[in-house]
């Protein structure tokens, strides 16, 4: 099943980085965590700690298996 993602962030983060991740997932949702790093130049484990704390605070979700992701 495939959702819709939207452009409009109507929402509230806490900072500059969780709001870019979330435009940057907005724009590509299959983006993988190198692909955000070559975004952002943000480290490997700066993405994971940024996307674990969206994840924490239901601004995302994974949709599939954790096996091979994030």
């Amino acid at each position: 099943m495939v959702k819709e993602v939207t452009n409009k962030v109507s929402y509230k983060v806490t900072n500059k980085s969780e709001e870019l991740l979330l435009k940057i997932l907005s724009k590509c949702p299959t983006i993988t965590i190198a692909g955000i790093q070559k975004k952002t130049a943000l480290s490997e484990s700066g993405v994971k700690k940024i996307l674990k704390s969206l994840k924490d605070k239901g601004f995302i979700s994974r949709e599939g298996s954790n096996k091979i992701g994030f």
